[in-house]
């Protein structure tokens, strides 16, 4: 198996059969399990997109959870902003890790954010459709008294393109919460400021500087942080 990322909560490794990945718990592996799962079937029963696979899975050293490789296609890749690790940080992180003469292994970028960081977007061609979208899907969460946190968004674009429309998958299910005690205009506001800065975060890293500007003032518009 390839490891292909890892950020403080998961490791995550390709399979070998190109089309799944195995994602393994960093500590407390059976608590961190079971909240991913019930979280995913809140997510699913919401009708929101999210990962069609999800079944738990042991080797000899490790217990996680097999699901869908989302960046299989040639075509689309998905990318988190909240693991956007930019070359700068990472310079600056092995240089220390050498100095201390130890490995670095803070956070690993993936394949597919690395392309996008490199590969950066001009235009988004479904920009206003796709917030649109977004907005009634926040209000059918927040009717049901759901709040989907910023880092559990993949926004999925066309891979090494300047053009590309965009689309999302809730993809990280450890902070899905319920908020059931409180008022659907406070449910609401969460969930457009946690949605806010995560697309605000993709267009600032994966959007080339000053092509963004409209895209951030439309998205403002229409869910306020």
């Amino acid at each position: 198996m390839d490891n292909i990322g890892q950020g403080q909560v998961w490791k995550v490794q390709r399979l070998g059969d190109g089309k799944h990945v195995f994602r393994i718990p960093l500590g407390w592996p059976e608590n961190r399990i079971n909240i991913f799962v019930e979280n995913h079937r809140v997510v699913k029963a919401l009708g929101l997109p999210t990962l069609e696979i999800l079944e738990r899975y042991e080797t000899d050293t490790d217990i996680g959870l097999i699901c869908e490789d989302l960046n299989i296609s040639g075509e689309n890749i998905y990318v988190t902003p909240n693991s956007l690790y930019s070359n700068s940080d990472k310079y600056q992180d092995n240089l220390l890790a050498a100095l201390q003469g130890k490995k670095n292994e803070k956070k690993a970028l993936s394949f597919a954010e690395q392309c996008r960081y490199e590969y950066k977007l001009d235009e988004l061609i479904n920009f206003e459709d796709f917030i649109r979208s977004v907005k009634a899907d926040l209000e059918f969460a927040t009717e049901k008294k759901t709040v989907i946190d910023f880092d559990s968004y993949f926004f999925g674009t066309r891979k090494k393109a300047s053009s590309s429309s965009i689309d999302y998958i809730i993809a990280d299910l450890d902070h899905i919460r319920d908020f059931s005690g409180e008022s659907r205009d406070f449910t609401l506001k969460e969930n457009h400021s946690e949605f806010n800065r995560a697309m605000r975060c993709f267009l600032k890293h994966f959007v080339t500087p000053g092509k963004g500007d409209g895209y951030l003032q439309y998205l403002n518009q229409q869910i306020e942080a």
